[in-house]
């Protein structure tokens, strides 16, 4: 048989798989092109199908194991699938006795297989039940990944920067190297080689402490696996953080009652890069329960005005907020507008974050949205 022919189209039948793997997801027993083979042994009988539970070991980037209960059945076939699922390569035929079978794959290849056992109505050919399990593994040392949220909820200060390293499907790894760049730099330094066993006791995280306040820095972090005298390594991920405030801080100055109050506010030391795109509505004043403050303008020099458009601030530089008295009644409902408080969505440190502006204390804050960047 050919290269060619070895693979057996059923468009239909991966029509269905891919419908049943988007609505249930992988690893469940679903109708893939491998259907093209046991339709041959089902002469019209009825066949009762039932997933096969199956455990996949990425043993060395060449052998994959896959393990099952046993079952009833009289023999196993597994197929590899094509990445498009839509074609079907019968890989192995064996018997029903057996609880595993070992794969020898390329390695560093994100593979898709099918393991089907089938039990025949007694004395014939004709099928009675398929077990079923549709399997995808990466042959290789899993890949490394930085946490989801490493860049908005990691312990991040002008003095250190938390790394939380996790690692995705594949070989188990032995563990991390992380390396460091400053941004904009070229070539990367190796400032670290952690165990999976000595991460898991420091509670999933490594503190950088060799780092220089308001600096912005770039890591790689990958795995690596030794089997003998050989280390193998996964694909890598990469991640900027800065050295700054986690929570900015903000020095506010101006007289917050009057007919037109200004504020100035100043973004302190160590703090990172604050983007002011649009001001919100305004605060409630803590002397008059029928007065309110409206957000009426912003400047980045206190001499030229705009009511939209961006603003960057950075640590040490100030910007400017011009607000217009206005009694409450129809038009207003004092309780939109809480007493000497004023928030608005800004990004600081690049996250999606929001501006506390207490102008009652000479006091504002800059913290990152938990739910809009969750």
């Amino acid at each position: 048989m050919n290269k060619k022919s070895a693979w057996i189209v059923n468009k239909a039948a991966a029509i269905l798989c891919m419908a049943v793997v988007v609505a249930i997801g992988f690893g469940i027993g679903s109708l893939t092109a491998a259907d093209a083979f046991a339709a041959q042994a089902t002469a019209g009988g009825k066949v009762t199908y039932e997933n096969l539970k199956t455990d996949v070991e990425v043993q060395t980037p060449a052998k994959t194991k896959i393990s099952w209960k046993k079952k009833d059945v009289d023999k196993y076939v597994i197929y590899q699938l094509k990445d498009d699922l839509t074609r079907a390569k019968k890989v192995a035929t064996f018997s029903g006795k057996k609880t595993s079978y070992t794969i020898k794959t390329k390695k560093n290849k994100t593979l898709n297989y099918e393991i089907v056992g089938n039990k025949y109505k007694k004395g014939t050919k004709t099928l009675s039940k398929v077990y079923r399990s549709y399997i995808q593994f990466y042959s290789g040392v899993a890949p490394a990944q930085f946490a989801e949220y490493n860049d908005t909820d990691a312990n991040c200060s002008p003095e250190k920067i938390e790394l939380r390293p996790i690692h995705g499907e594949g070989m188990k790894p032995d563990g991390f190297e992380i390396f460091r760049k400053k941004s904009g730099a070229k070539k990367f330094k190796k400032i670290k080689t952690i165990t999976l066993k000595t991460l898991k006791k420091s509670k999933g995280s490594y503190f950088d402490k060799t780092v220089k306040e308001g600096q912005a820095y770039v890591y790689s972090l990958r795995t690596y696996k030794k089997i003998g005298k050989k280390i193998y390594y996964g694909p890598a991920d990469e991640i900027t953080l800065r050295t700054v405030n986690k929570t900015g801080k903000y020095t506010v100055k101006g007289a917050p009652d009057g007919d037109e109050p200004i504020l100035k506010i100043t973004s302190r030391k160590n703090n990172g890069l604050l983007v002011i795109n649009g001001i919100g509505w305004g605060y409630g004043s803590q002397t008059d329960d029928q007065i309110v403050y409206l957000a009426k303008e912003y400047s980045a020099d206190g001499e030229t005005w705009i009511s939209k458009g961006e603003i960057k601030v950075k640590a040490g530089e100030s910007f400017w907020i011009r607000y217009e008295k206005t009694e409450c009644g129809d038009s207003y409902d004092r309780n939109d507008y809480p007493t000497g408080n004023h928030t608005f969505d800004v990004k600081y440190n690049g996250v999606q974050s929001c501006l506390y502006i207490q102008p009652y204390v000479n006091y504002a804050s800059a913290y990152y949205d938990g739910e809009a960047v969750h």
